[in-house]
């Protein structure tokens, strides 16, 4: 698939910007920025605020309906170092042929050496320092947003989806707090039985599958039957947090497991659009 896409761009004679990118932005007041610099640093300033505001509607007492579990001996392990076979697991998992981040290390690298796991102990050892001491690397955090055109005005920054290309290196201890919190939801049944979503052994097809039986049980006994469809805006974008890291420990999650998870852009995280840095503190 992707070589069919390169070469139907090869045919058609489109490059990579007049594919999807854009020679000029509006920003915040609608005034369009042509200089380069100034383009960036409009992105910049929509990342940042895109990517840090809360939602307006989201009630903080509603923390106080989280049941609160008790920290157990199962939960403590959710913090515990990880082991050279689980590190292992979770680069084997790392997708291949994704752009890599500002380190330009691919995925690929991680995965070269299973019968002389030599890139492998190295990489235990830094993640181990790394969970021990809870000092992220600054390469982990950072991301280089590249932006691409979905539909509208091409000026308007709201009509771009930007994909941040982050660091292979520094998905590896996330993939391991990811798959050890998948593991323990599933065994503790903490998530219902009707979600389906970033669940192991479920899909889009499993939802299909009742929708569609539904609407014919519903056609069998003369039913009125009513769906609801919800499309969020910028959903992912605008989660909250603070008050996910509060939902977490309500669970049971020791601290240590999601201090390490804690990887969202703040003060110190550098933007880049377009392969260029614009700005870090």
């Amino acid at each position: 698939m992707r070589g069919l896409y390169q070469h139907l761009k090869r045919s058609v004679g489109l490059s990579g910007r007049q594919a999807g990118g854009q020679q000029f932005v509006a920003d915040e007041n609608g005034v369009l920025l042509w200089n380069r610099d100034d383009i960036l640093q409009g992105w910049a300033r929509f990342f940042s605020t895109l990517l840090n505001t809360k939602s307006p509607t989201l009630n903080p007492d509603i923390i106080e309906r989280v049941t609160q579990r008790p920290a157990t001996r199962d939960t403590q392990r959710l913090g515990d170092v990880p082991e050279l076979e689980e590190v292992a697991r979770a680069t084997k998992g790392l997708k291949n042929w994704k752009a890599p981040g500002h380190d330009s290390l691919p995925a690929e690298l991680l995965k070269i050496d299973d019968d002389e796991p030599f890139v492998l102990g190295h990489l235990h050892t830094i993640l181990v320092k790394v969970w021990n001491g809870g000092d992220i690397p600054r390469e982990w955090k950072d991301a280089t947003i590249k932006v691409l055109y979905k539909k509208g005005d091409r000026s308007n920054c709201n009509n771009y989806r930007g994909i941040s290309l982050l660091s292979h290196v520094g998905k590896v201890p996330i993939k391991i707090i990811t798959n050890r919190l998948s593991a323990f939801c599933e065994a503790n049944n903490i998530l219902p039985e009707e979600y389906c979503g970033f669940r192991p052994g479920r899909s889009t097809v499993d939802m299909l599958f009742v929708v569609r039986r539904l609407q014919e049980l519903g056609r069998r006994k003369k039913i009125p039957l009513y769906m609801f469809f919800v499309d969020l805006n910028k959903a992912y974008d605008s989660v909250d947090r603070e008050m996910l890291w509060k939902v977490l420990a309500m669970a049971g999650i020791p601290a240590k497991s999601s201090a390490n998870s804690t990887m969202e852009c703040g003060p110190g995280c550098a933007w880049t659009t377009e392969n260029y840095r614009t700005g870090s503190s």
